[in-house]
């Protein structure tokens, strides 16, 4: 037997006999669990729903600004907290996963991109992707020349260490080279963003909305007025067209520097980072907060969780 088909055994049988969740509810770690397309081959839509069940089962999930206020007052409960956090602001998170966290009544915090809503485009990761993979290797060798390799996910990682300037000129090359470049059914349904009548649609009792910068640029090396528009900007945007009010961040990539943190700080209640682990129970630093990311398989999910 494969050696993955062999952990794969192991962790269901840690999962059905209850030992991994017995462990981190003993651990009494809180988690901010981070998600992104629910839905497609990323997380399918049935396992969705069993993490959730799971979740409840097992755990207390809170609202993420319930969860900031207990960072005050620590409550003492029988289980710990876990908190839902979906970054990008994708339509799927509306169209499949809302309708789950509705039916169990959890709580989740979706976090978007208005300058993308507004342009009715993609984050430029996913855009990236899709167009790379219509070139083949000498291509896509000729337009980012300085990647350690060229398959698809070696550029994108490469665009993102890029400096904001030669990353713009690197993605305007992309698009040059792919005119004509179309979604499928498929890739709409992975990458579409949610419109603000969806978001507006969604209870605000349930759904917390917050910042995923306005263009889900990097947060590394932007200037001032960058900055004023990605982190102030996005808050005011999201303000005016859902009428909530906008109190916590989520980095793009988990990646930002002084300026950004001193800005973000500045704005926001709390904001996320992309950075392994549970939250520290003896004073959480609120603006970089750690998460662990939901495998498509909730036996894992429930060891990462009580490994963690």
């Amino acid at each position: 037997m494969a050696l993955a088909a062999i952990k794969q055994r192991i962790r269901g049988s840690l999962y059905r006999t209850g030992i991994t969740p017995v462990i981190a509810r003993l651990r009494g770690c809180t988690s901010i669990l981070m998600l992104h397309g629910v839905g497609g081959q990323e997380l399918a839509a049935d396992v969705f729903e069993e993490t959730i069940v799971h979740l409840k089962r097992h755990f207390r999930p809170l609202s993420l600004a319930a969860f900031v206020a207990e960072l005050d007052e620590p409550p003492v409960a029988a289980r710990p907290a876990v908190v839902l956090t979906f970054d990008d602001g994708l339509a799927n998170n509306v169209t499949v996963a809302y309708p789950i966290l509705e039916r169990h009544a959890v709580p989740a915090a979706f976090f978007v991109c208005p300058g993308l809503i507004d342009q009715g485009g993609w984050l430029w990761t996913h855009e990236m992707r899709a167009r790379l993979a219509t070139l083949d290797e000498p291509a896509r060798r000729t337009l980012v020349p300085e990647a350690p390799a060229w398959s698809v996910d070696a550029i994108v990682q490469r665009l993102k260490m890029l400096a904001p300037a030669g990353r713009a000129q690197r993605i305007e090359a992309i698009r040059v080279a792919t005119p004509s470049f179309a979604p499928s059914a498929v890739q709409r349904q992975a990458c579409d963003l949610a419109i603000w009548s969806q978001l507006a649609a969604l209870d605000p009792t349930l759904v917390t909305i917050g910042s995923h910068s306005s263009s889900h640029d990097i947060m590394i090396g932007l200037d001032d007025a960058q900055l004023e528009r990605e982190v102030v900007g996005s808050k005011v945007r999201i303000e005016t067209m859902l009428g909530r009010k906008v109190e916590h961040f989520c980095y793009p990539n988990g990646d930002f520097d002084a300026a950004a943190d001193a800005r973000v700080r500045a704005t926001y209640a709390s904001a996320l980072s992309t950075r392994v682990g549970v939250v520290p129970s003896l004073a959480p630093d609120r603006h970089a907060l750690p998460r662990l990311a939901v495998p498509n398989d909730v036996s894992s999910l429930a060891l990462r969780m009580a490994l963690a």
